[in-house]
């Protein structure tokens, strides 16, 4: 049986087959952008400060491979992707995160809510 790090390793390798290597990205490194809400960063900062605290790996605004569209948070270890609802309504969201990996679970978090540590779950 493996052990929780042994499979978080292995998710950590396997997430980033996925993403766009041509651009620029950081693990564990909050990217803002003007273009967004302060909601939204906020929010953003808020569920990746969460990931912090658990010990988890994540980039935000990453790119995947074959793809013009960029994720705001890619979870590497859980195989998740969290998307926040701010200006796009949730409708735009869901078409496009169809362009995503597959492999990943899709989570979309309202930037306007209150902060609560189990959006992400």
């Amino acid at each position: 049986m493996k052990t929780e790090q042994t499979r978080r390793r292995e998710n950590r390798l396997e997430s980033l087959k996925y993403i766009d290597r041509q651009r620029p990205y950081k693990i564990n490194a909050i990217k803002i952008s003007a273009a967004n809400t302060d909601e939204h960063e906020l929010m953003k900062y808020l569920i990746c400060r969460q990931l912090c605290k658990e010990g988890k790996e994540f980039i935000t605004e990453v790119y995947f491979t074959g793809s013009k569209r960029h994720c705001d948070i890619l979870i590497l270890d859980d195989f998740k992707v969290v998307e926040i609802l701010g200006t796009e309504t949730e409708e735009e969201c869901r078409e496009k995160i169809k362009n995503y990996p597959d492999v990943f679970e899709k989570i979309l978090v309202k930037a306007n809510q209150k902060w609560n540590e189990k959006l992400i779950y």
